[in-house]
């Protein structure tokens, strides 16, 4: 094996310079594919895809960079930090079919009109085009020429059947020429190549290149080749965005073992390579200069699917990487339960009070239940991944849930507001009620769900009626091929071949919600201090006039995170209603929607257009993140966010439900000490995924003033991590808000 060894800044810097001579004429390759496809008469989606895959396999250009080992660039005129390929699909080769479908991008963009602009929608895509998994692990060990045999020996009844497996085969042997072409380029290079390290490393580049991904993986060496192959060359041809590099330290054990076991590799020489592997996200994207996640996740942890505990040497090296490297990305997605040792949890505490804030922890007690509840097996829940920020999907799942943000807040605003919910059922051609005459709180809160549920149910059409054309559009035979099910179903993953399809509709706002709506059970049916169209006039007029409501409404009224047996309660058959219409309402490729509270950016993105709140928050201001409290309550800290967890029972939400742990930092050792502790309180509560956030208040007011000295903080923003000083200033002030608002950290 080749002696490597990592160096961060040159890999860097060859990223810097190849993508500045990144001069492919997509243009003229775009045109030359049609005319050939023109000229052989292809135009049927799968025909064309299959077609697009050859041609690049002959046409695209291969290149490798000196410092890494893995190889992989292949030039479809996918740009250097794109993330999916939808709204505005770029000219690159991999875009052809959608680039060829604006009708079916107008035509949503039509259709999602009235919902945007009244407030309680956002959605940029029909489907989700940007948070899906590869399964690498059927690649390892069969290889795509095992795959193309299994694909071989299986026969189409109906010609959908026949041209999905026709298009599985080509996409499999176009893959094999592909990486054929990589072992010619390698070899080629070290021919010429003066640095014998260099040289070492091209050539066993060379030789794993003619086995894998051809082949299945024999070696650690080799299976990380097949892992980054994988994921990075469906990203370069399949128009979508493979969010998810795997189950890693689940995935290479095996083969790490083994080659201990034949002298064939040491501790250090796999960490070398790991370094290099989990660097290229940042390496790629230049990660000091992007304002925005790389949408990119790698999983450690968990179980195998006997349950076993997953911690291992592995699972070290990659902790140790981003430490010593202080990588922003890919997201580090820990998955923990009660069965893991203790050693986990402190190696976890370590990095998070280092100020990594690259790390989410996800609990497989309540995961995998909840996986389990929404009809998946046992086996299969215990394998799952978690995508782009946090959302959660299994191996072999079609996995839509990023894709689409419900305004709960704005829902509940519309619906005392006569003259908006008017004009939402004029344009929509919906029956939402208004609320006015009510006598009791549960009268209320019945009209309240009887809305949500009428548009949830109205979204879920729309989106059907989209997600169905989806095979049409778009499909994906190689990403396909990588899928259980598809293969044996004789179908693309587009047009619901996996073994699972599961969508969700992520609810935006939550905390928000709930004060709004104990405000109204206290202030108007419990305490009569306002009536209800007082209250009503009050939030239409963004509470110009009415100051002394406001304030007691912020501050007389108990709110989420307290500890109130009532408001417990309540917030309880909230969350459970919630999900009874959130879930089980079927989707256009067999399966079903699944309840979420992940939110991402949506708590910003609809800020603007949510007025006035009736729980005292104003118009314009962001709603809360996730299942955290709302942004107007104050002295919010770690016992508060917990506490919050109890009332929930969030095994009904398998999409996640996502809570950001912001913590001030003290510098002082103890820190280690209360994040293991949060961590252990997190899985005792049993909550679902938590972002970790550890920053210092005062210096990031001055990163803000010289940024230049200040390049290394790196910040979660909302289910992603990125460099503070990159962050557009309306984000960084938001993230210092967050600090300002949170009280010290307890003791442990």
């Amino acid at each position: 094996m080749a002696h490597y060894i990592f160096n961060k800044n040159r890999l860097f810097q060859e990223y810097h310079s190849f993508f500045e001579q990144f001069s492919t004429d997509v243009p003229i390759h775009l045109k030359r594919l049609r005319d050939l496809a023109k000229e052989n008469a292809i135009s049927q989606p799968l025909e064309q895809k299959a077609f697009l895959y050859n041609f690049c396999a002959e046409h695209s250009k291969v290149d490798l960079l000196p410092s890494c080992p893995f190889f992989f660039e292949i030039d479809t005129g996918r740009s250097t930090k794109t993330i999916n390929q939808w709204k505005e699909p770029t000219a690159g080769l991999l875009n052809w079919l959608l680039l060829e479908n604006q009708e079916y991008i107008k035509a949503f963009e039509n259709w999602k009109r009235p919902y945007e602009s009244s407030g309680v929608l956002y959605s940029e895509m029909p489907v989700d085009y940007a948070h899906h998994y590869a399964d690498c692990e059927r690649v390892l060990k069969f290889g795509f020429l095992g795959l193309k045999t299994q694909i071989s020996s299986i026969e189409g009844k109906t010609k959908e059947e026949a041209d999905f497996l026709n298009a599985a085969g080509e996409a499999c042997s176009s893959i094999c020429k592909i990486a054929a072409r990589f072992a010619d380029k390698a070899r080629s290079m070290a021919k010429s190549c003066l640095d014998s390290e260099d040289r070492d490393v091209l050539i066993q580049i060379a030789k794993s290149a003619e086995r894998v991904p051809a082949l299945p993986a024999d070696t650690f060496y080799e299976a990380l080749c097949v892992i980054v192959f994988t994921r990075e060359i469906m990203q370069k041809l399949e128009g979508m965005n493979y969010a998810v590099l795997g189950h890693v330290d689940r995935l290479l054990y095996p083969y790490y073992l083994n080659d201990m076991k034949n002298g064939i590799i040491t501790y250090q020489q796999a960490k070398e390579y790991l370094a290099c592997f989990l660097a290229l996200t940042d390496a790629r994207w230049q990660a000091d200069d992007v304002d925005g996640g790389a949408n990119t996740s790698i999983v450690i942890g968990g179980c195998d699917k006997h349950g076993k505990p997953v911690f291992n040497d592995i699972t070290r090296m990659i902790i140790e990487v981003f430490d010593e490297h202080r990588l922003v990305n890919p997201k580090l997605q820990a998955r923990l339960s009660k069965d893991h040792p203790v050693e986990y949890i402190e190696i976890l505490a370590s990095l998070i009070s280092s100020g990594c804030n690259a790390l989410t922890i996800f609990n497989d007690d309540v995961l995998i239940a909840a996986q389990c509840r929404a009809g998946k097996e046992l086996v299969d829940a215990r394998l799952y991944l978690a995508g782009g920020c946090q959302e959660p999907t299994l191996p072999n799942e079609l996995n839509c849930r990023a894709f689409a943000y419900v305004n709960l807040p704005q829902i509940l605003r519309i619906s005392l507001l006569e003259k908006e919910i008017a004009k939402l059922n004029e344009e929509s051609g919906l029956k939402l009620r208004i609320i006015t005459g009510v006598k009791t709180f549960e009268e209320f809160y019945q009209a309240y769900l009887h809305n949500f549920s009428e548009l949830v149910k109205k979204f879920v059409s729309g989106f059907n009626h989209f997600e169905a054309q989806w095979d049409k559009i778009n499909p994906c035979p190689l990403h396909s091929v990588t899928i259980e099910g598809c293969i044996e179903n004789k179908k693309d993953i587009t047009a619901g071949g996996s073994k699972y399809n599961s969508n969700s509709l992520s609810l935006t706002g939550f905390g928000t919600l709930v004060d709004s709506l104990y405000a109204i059970k206290t202030a108007i049916f419990e305490r009569n201090y306002v009536d209800l169209e007082e209250l009503v006039l009050a939030i239409e007029t963004n509470y110009e006039k009415n100051e002394v409501l406001r304030q007691y409404l912020l501050n007389r009224i108990p709110k989420y995170g307290e500890e109130n047996d009532g408001l417990d309660c309540f917030i309880k058959s909230l969350s459970e209603d919630l999900a009874k219409h959130t879930k089980g309402l079927p989707n256009s490729h067999g399966g079903n929607y699944e309840s979420s509270f992940f939110s991402f950016y949506a708590y910003l993105w609809l800020k603007d257009s949510t007025g006035a709140t009736p729980d005292g928050r104003k118009g314009g201001m962001p709603l809360s993140r996730g299942i955290n409290p709302s942004e107007t309550t104050r002295g919010v800290n770690a016992a508060n966010l917990l506490h919050a967890q109890k009332s929930l029972n969030l095994r009904e939400y398998p999409g996640c439900a996502v809570l950001y742990m912001d913590l001030p930092v003290t510098l002082q050792k103890r820190d280690e000490k209360v994040c293991k502790a949060i961590i252990q309180s997190f899985l005792y509560v049993d909550g679902s995924t938590m972002d970790f956030n550890l920053l210092n208040h005062e210096q990031l007011i001055e990163a803000q003033r010289q940024p230049e000295r200040y390049r290394n903080i790196t910040v979660r923003v909302c289910g992603y991590s990125a460099q503070f000083v990159a962050l557009k200033k309306e984000i960084q002030d938001e993230i210092i808000a967050r600090i300002q608002r949170v009280g010290g950290i307890p003791e442990c």
